[in-house]
């Protein structure tokens, strides 16, 4: 029988699954993907330091998934997929960058994890594959790969002061100490 577990009910359930019914909902393999789908967001939760989290879409139907531009064999359809977003203390964009940590995505045993700027997207199937993809715009995701890095000053020797380059990454400025930047070179 279909139920919610103790962070997310049944109603947000039927809300992030609507139009399809409760009776629809009520057969397999809906009952067991949205248990284990469900379950696996209360370890995503607390994954991410128990926040508050806003399931937005979970099983569809053929028709409301093409409407969302889903994929043609997208796990909403089976009700092995689930689409959120941290109602505080994370934007989805930190929820993505925390939930892709190798660690984390193992423990998860998560198929897939998306990560888009307005929300989360993970997939529960059982095969467990643990595909990452990131489709965050340059506005929401942060500045991380080496191509990021828009500037390197070294400072002169005898004019250090301890610091020996400043490493500009998007608009933030970071200092490299001297006894770093030796074991880097």
């Amino acid at each position: 029988m279909l139920a919610g577990s103790p962070n997310f009910n049944l109603s947000e359930v039927l809300e992030a699954s609507a139009p399809l019914t409760k009776a629809t909902l009520n057969t397999e393999p809906y009952v067991s993907n949205i248990a284990r789908a469900l379950a696996t967001m209360e370890a995503v939760r607390a994954t991410l330091g128990h926040v508050p989290i806003k399931i937005t879409s979970m099983a569809r139907s053929a028709a409301d998934n093409r409407e969302a531009g889903g994929a043609e064999h997208s796990h909403h359809l089976v009700g092995n997929a689930v689409d959120f977003y941290p109602l505080r203390g994370l934007t989805p964009s930190e929820a993505f960058d925390i939930l892709r940590q190798p660690g984390a995505l193992r423990a998860l045993k998560l198929d897939e994890l998306v990560g888009y700027d307005g929300h989360v997207h993970i997939s529960v199937d059982l095969r467990g594959r643990g595909k990452v993809i990131d489709k965050r715009t340059a506005a929401t995701k942060p500045p991380t790969a080496a191509a990021d890095v828009t500037a390197v000053a070294v400072a002169p020797p005898g004019d250090r002061a301890g610091c020996a380059a400043v490493v500009a990454i998007g608009s933030a400025a970071v200092l490299i100490p001297a006894s770093l930047f030796a074991m880097l070179r």
